[in-house]
């Protein structure tokens, strides 16, 4: 990689250490697409598409099939079992998150500005104020959309 790139002083350390953890994600999902390709269906891969996994392939059957594959994947299944708290806001994090909640806020509110209970979404991004005039607008517009649900359950 140092032949084709010119990576500024002192940075190889940090470069080395971003390509091995890329190379093993990378890896780990090649290994898990192998299993659930081709072990679990009971086939085997072509080794003209993959002529290196040909050496490999019945010991990676192997490991994947025996006791201690087996107990690796039941201990991993208990472990996501136990999870709270479910990440789901992606790679961007919260930041883009936000940045794509007003922009679909902003077309929902383009889209149907006249019903009571998407008018006037609250925009929860930095510098947004809600005026004590425009909360008082949400709370009867919203009071009248739940009096209207009530009717209608009663």
């Amino acid at each position: 990689m140092l032949e084709t790139f010119t990576l500024p002083v002192s940075t190889e350390n940090i470069v080395k250490q971003w390509t091995l953890k890329k190379m093993a994600e990378q890896f780990q999902t090649f290994k898990g697409d192998l299993y659930r390709k081709y072990i679990l269906k009971g086939q085997t891969p072509n080794f003209d598409v993959f002529p290196k996994l040909r050496d490999h392939w019945d010991e990676f059957v192997a490991y994947k099939i025996g006791q201690q594959g087996q107990a690796m994947m039941e201990r991993n299944k208990e472990n996501a079992a136990k999870k709270k708290y479910h990440h789901y806001l992606g790679s961007g994090g919260y930041r883009s998150r936000c940045r794509s909640g007003r922009r679909w806020r902003q077309a929902c509110l383009r889209r149907v500005s006249n019903q009571p209970p998407l008018n006037g979404l609250i925009d929860r991004s930095p510098g947004s104020m809600l005026t004590v005039e425009r909360s008082t607008q949400l709370m009867a517009s919203w009071s009248s959309a739940i009096g209207y649900a009530r009717l209608r359950i009663d």
